[in-house]
């Protein structure tokens, strides 16, 4: 039996710094490795028919809820559902709004217990996030992948978060005229995106 690996996450929006725990996944596994996985430990089902069955099941799931009902797997998942949106009377129409309809799966006590009960935890060290550029668009020419001293580079990614306040924390271009030109200022954007203005190279 393998261990639940985990490690410590940075939060990057909190004042102190503080982090939180992330478990790390060894694999995702599917219906077909459950088929098969299901088929090992029990030999007289076979995978075939298990990874025929398993896509029924959650068909049927989905009918019952939609015809109202609440879903109980006895010791392992329920399945129910809720209504998002506020009212402004009792008598108020519900909102135009396909999204106000959400399913809402728990884990039963029985099954939850089993798991703490079982489960060995294994701590990795922490990882460094590295800033990942998917894309980078001047704000004034709406030109993508330019540099314009006039303008604002607008870049979307991963992990483009800065500290203005840590002096060694900067948004660095490599290749440029002078070898490296480093911003000069930051405009607020998305967490998922930055801009940043760069001096005349």
């Amino acid at each position: 039996m393998s261990n639940v690996q985990w490690k410590p996450v940075e939060n990057a929006l909190t004042t102190p710094r503080s982090y939180r725990v992330q478990v790390v996944p060894y694999n995702t596994p599917g219906y077909d490795e459950m088929a098969a996985d299901i088929s090992a430990l029990n030999p007289n089902y076979n995978a075939n028919l298990i990874r025929s069955l398993a896509p029924l099941m959650m068909e049927w799931i989905q009918t019952r809820l939609i015809n109202g009902d609440r879903v109980t797997l006895e010791d392992a998942l329920s399945f129910h559902l809720t209504i998002s949106g506020r009212l402004d009377g009792p008598d108020s129409p519900l909102p135009d709004d396909e999204d106000l309809i959400n399913v809402n799966i728990y884990a039963t006590r029985p099954f939850v217990e089993k798991i703490r009960k079982e489960v060995q935890l294994e701590r990795l060290p922490m990882s460094k996030k590295q800033p990942l550029i998917t894309s980078a668009e001047d704000t004034k020419l709406k030109l993508t992948d330019v540099l314009n001293p006039d303008g604002v580079l607008h870049l979307t990614g991963s992990n483009l978060f800065f500290q203005e306040d840590n002096p060694d924390c900067s948004c660095v271009l490599q290749g440029t005229r002078s070898g490296q030109t480093k911003e000069c200022k930051k405009n607020n954007f998305p967490i998922c995106s930055t801009a940043v203005k760069y001096p005349v190279l």
